[in-house]
């Protein structure tokens, strides 16, 4: 297996073998398609992320949308334990508020009630129709993999995610390495096939060689339309809030983004469903 994302000082988490990752860091069975049903305990749309490093993205992210699952894929054990860790603690922390408000922190209740408002302001007409049944606090539905991401995106099912997002891979920058890199032709092949009509994929990355390499391989993709890159993040002078973009924003680097989104043909014309 190929590392692919980049990775920051296991140092900046240190090396612990007692975070308390919960239920949220799963063992996914060796072989065959992977059940996200029976992996989340519901049939609610799921988004994906890779690389999730420190899981500033996908903690922010469960808050925003809690009719959702989200599944981090993570290649470093460190930072996918340590970011397990993180969402069971804000699981437990938001549960505890919105059950006893007298033990919320300045603030978190009412974020708690903005963000699941928010969510189900912008939610998909596919979301909604668990929204009955998503009265879970943010992060409840949360499930880190300790993997690399292309083997488990390969044995996602067909249709399976909403979204994938994937921001600031490892760019490989010498020539030699360039074939570790995750964007490539057959990896594009399987988000064609995990993407449901109307998914997205997004890309964001800082490195311009990348940039134009994935820019290149998305090119005259069937089933694949460039679409405007939705902003992720509230945070002024951020696109989609992960450590690295803060990190590389202090920097002053230059940030470089796509969108896709998966669309079906019916008689000769597009169709997002």
């Amino acid at each position: 297996m190929l590392r692919r994302m980049r990775r920051e000082s296991a140092k900046q988490v240190g090396h612990r073998d007692t975070w308390d990752t919960g239920e949220v860091l799963a063992e996914l069975p060796s072989g065959g398609p992977i059940d996200l049903a029976g992996l989340f305990g519901n049939a609610r749309p799921v988004e994906c992320e890779i690389g999730c490093g420190k899981g500033t993205f996908i903690l922010a992210r469960a808050a925003a949308r809690p009719e959702v699952n989200l599944l981090g894929i993570e290649y470093a054990r460190s930072y996918c334990r340590y970011t397990a860790d993180r969402v069971r603690r804000q699981r437990e922390r938001l549960a505890a508020a919105v059950h006893d408000p007298r033990r919320t922190p300045a603030g978190t209740h009412e974020a708690y009630e903005h963000a699941t408002r928010n969510a189900h302001e912008h939610a998909t007409h596919d979301a909604r129709k668990h929204a009955d049944d998503t009265a879970l606090p943010p992060a409840a539905s949360v499930r880190m993999v300790c993997a690399d991401a292309a083997d488990v995106v390969a044995r996602l099912p067909a249709g399976s995610l909403i979204r994938m997002h994937i921001y600031f891979p490892d760019p490989w920058p010498k020539r030699r390495h360039h074939r570790r890199r995750l964007i490539q032709p057959p990896f594009v092949q399987t988000l064609q096939r995990v993407l449901r009509p109307g998914g997205e994929l997004l890309v964001v990355t800082d490195h311009l060689g990348y940039f134009k390499h994935i820019r290149r391989v998305l090119t005259d993709v069937p089933g694949l339309a460039r679409i405007a890159f939705p902003r992720m993040t509230d945070a002024d002078g951020e696109c989609v809030g992960t450590n690295f973009e803060r990190k590389y924003i202090t920097q002053g680097r230059a940030f470089y983004s796509l969108a896709r989104l998966r669309y079906t043909i019916a008689c000769g014309r597009p169709v997002r469903r």
